[in-house]
């Protein structure tokens, strides 16, 4: 993996995975839960599209 790739990764973990799904459980994380949390990311004004679905796509992988 290069090392841009992975600080992306590291980077979508801290800032808009963790701080939502960090303390549950991965079965816990259903799809709706999920496209809930991309609502709220796309309300927010300093997350675009393409970051957003960059985001969802690695939360999916």
């Amino acid at each position: 993996m290069e090392d841009t790739t992975r600080e992306r990764y590291e980077g979508v973990l801290r800032l808009h995975l963790k701080p939502t799904f960090g303390a549950r459980f991965l079965s816990d994380i259903t799809p709706a839960r999920v496209r809930t949390w991309r609502t709220r990311l796309l309300a927010r004004k300093s997350v675009n599209r393409p970051s957003s679905r960059r985001t969802s796509s690695f939360a999916a992988s």
